[in-house]
């Protein structure tokens, strides 16, 4: 048993997640913010979009690792991999698009709950 796939998907989301780091810092600076937003719209959707990505991803990586070390196929791995990030990048542009408004938030939410709920229950079915 091995999480390789798993693994190819972290180092990619993790570099998604130092570039939204550098978005936050890059606003930070721009507005002379050290804590909060200061009422600063685009720092306060640089900071969501940061912090719901390390809400998330890694409760994810950890479900399809999970999905994984259950012997499921590498298509399988691929395909929860590849849903993962187009759901946070979604995310992120959704936030972005139209005062935090677009539709990507919405569709980036709803995709990676429903890839929390299908790894659970393929973990759960190969667990009994």
């Amino acid at each position: 048993m091995n999480i390789n796939i798993t693994l190819i998907y972290a180092a990619i989301l993790a570099a998604i997640y130092v570039g939204l780091s550098i978005r936050v810092i890059k606003h930070r600076f721009g507005t002379k913010t050290l804590f909060g937003d200061a009422g600063h719209h685009d720092l306060s959707i640089a900071v969501r979009t940061h912090g719901n990505f390390a809400e998330y991803v890694p409760f994810c990586l950890i479900l399809i690792m999970g999905v994984e070390l259950r012997d499921y196929s590498a298509l399988t791995i691929h395909i929860l991999g590849t849903v993962l990030i187009v759901a946070r990048l979604s995310h992120v542009f959704g936030l972005k698009a139209n005062k935090g408004a677009g539709l990507g938030r919405p569709l980036g939410v709803i995709a990676t709950l429903l890839l929390m709920v299908t790894s659970s229950v393929l973990i759960l079915i190969r667990s009994f």
